[in-house]
């Protein structure tokens, strides 16, 4: 019985520990990412605002996905996704020609906020900065710790999407 006791108070004690680094841990969490592209930055931009090319690109849209659109350039362009009954959405909330769009990407399982930036290169192309924000409700230990764990595979993943979009953009001329 004592030993069941003390394996008891363990069990708890690691379980209050958990808890309580998870509740330490911000709510928000943030990766950041940035990449030269060897497009002007108004090549970069006219496809960031064009909503529809995000499904050849983009992490936020899965391979093989069912889309559909509503507007399809700049501000409130939407654009809805379904894959094997997961749903998602993106819609672009801001453009501001040439250096900036943010989009609000959701589905079952998250929300996002994205932000594209743009900045001129001293070496020619743009260098494109990405910010992905996403907030950690629930439970602090499960979302907050579990989103510290998937940060690096997240980054990633938005690397590879950077690297997508630099193959994607008709050349200039």
């Amino acid at each position: 019985m004592k030993r069941f006791l003390l394996a008891l108070l363990l069990i708890f004690a690691v379980f209050a520990l958990a808890v309580g680094i998870g509740a330490a841990l911000p709510s928000t969490q943030v990766i950041e990412r940035n990449r030269t592209l060897t497009h002007s930055v108004d090549a970069v931009f006219a496809v960031l605002e064009d909503i529809g090319t995000y499904p050849e690109w983009s992490s936020f849209v899965p391979d093989g996905a069912e889309t559909v659109m509503d507007a399809r350039y700049g501000d409130g362009a939407s654009l809805l996704w379904e894959k094997e009954g997961a749903l998602g959405s993106l819609e672009i909330v801001q453009t501001s020609a040439p250096d900036l769009v943010a989009l609000f990407v959701q589905s079952d399982r998250t929300d996002r906020q994205v932000t594209f930036a743009l900045i001129e290169s001293e070496t020619g192309g743009t260098l494109m900065v990405i910010r992905e924000e996403q907030s950690h409700g629930g439970f602090p230990f499960l979302d907050r710790l579990g989103g510290r764990l998937r940060q690096g595979r997240r980054g990633q993943t938005l690397d590879s999407s950077l690297a997508a979009l630099d193959g994607i953009i008709p050349p200039e001329g």
